[in-house]
């Protein structure tokens, strides 16, 4: 009896190990879409629809990855819809927060779609939504 038990636990166990080495570090060495399909060029997609001899520019993002930045941010963005200069950001879970002047308040959050190959761009608490395709990696 106790040799049909060993002969089925072992071969039940190594498999087990095996899976265990297949399966788990790839698991662990995830890396979230939005941390390098988030990079490049954006451009706002919606400019104003208004008949106006002088529709609204389609404003433009730029994330750029800056490891080891300045308070230990890893993205420089620089939207021209609300500053002219970089600011920095980082990645927070599956979305990248982008901070004010005072690195203490976000302004932007920005959330990737990788079934369209697009951003999503809010405020934090959802307002000021802004929807924005790739022009450039």
């Amino acid at each position: 009896m106790f040799k049909k038990v060993l002969l089925i636990a072992i071969p039940v166990l190594i498999v087990a190990l095996l899976a265990a080495v297949v399966i788990v570090p790839p698991l662990l060495n995830r890396t979230v879409t939005i941390e390098t399909r988030a990079l490049g060029v954006w451009q706002e997609t919606g400019a104003s629809a208004a008949p106006s001899p002088s529709p609204s520019p389609a404003y433009r993002l730029t994330i750029i990855r800056t490891p080891g930045g300045a308070y230990g941010h890893d993205y420089s963005v620089t939207y021209t819809r609300s500053f002219k200069g970089a600011f920095p950001a980082v990645l927070a879970g599956d979305e990248i927060h982008v901070w004010g002047e005072n690195t203490k308040d976000i302004v932007w959050v920005i959330n990737y779609n990788a079934r369209t190959d697009t951003l999503l761009v809010t405020r934090p608490g959802g307002r000021d939504l802004h929807g924005l395709r790739r022009v450039s990696n």
